[in-house]
């Protein structure tokens, strides 16, 4: 009898990497989400945004958990209510 290679194994092995790439690849997007919106708004305390961005680069899952929880109660109330209002509001005025 020659050695083989298993097929039960190699398909454990894709059926894994199947999972680590689509948990990894959520991870990461909501890592981005995080990011994009403690750069995106306004915070009570200028050194908040500093602190969260930072918290959340080196120690992502715990910074994005805690930033849902802790970090977006700090916005400043015109973060809060949208930048609706903010963004196009001097478009057409001279």
């Amino acid at each position: 009898m020659t050695p083989g290679i298993d097929l039960s194994i190699v398909d454990l092995w894709l059926r894994f990497t199947a999972v680590i790439i689509i948990v990894g690849t959520a991870f990461f997007l909501v890592w981005l989400v995080t990011i994009i919106d403690i750069v995106g708004s306004q915070y009570k305390n200028s050194a908040d945004k500093i602190i969260w961005f930072f918290f959340v680069i080196l120690l992502a899952p715990i910074g994005i958990v805690l930033y849902f929880f802790i970090g977006r109660q700090q916005k400043s109330e015109e973060s809060k209510e949208g930048s609706k209002n903010t963004r196009y509001r001097d478009i057409g005025r001279e």
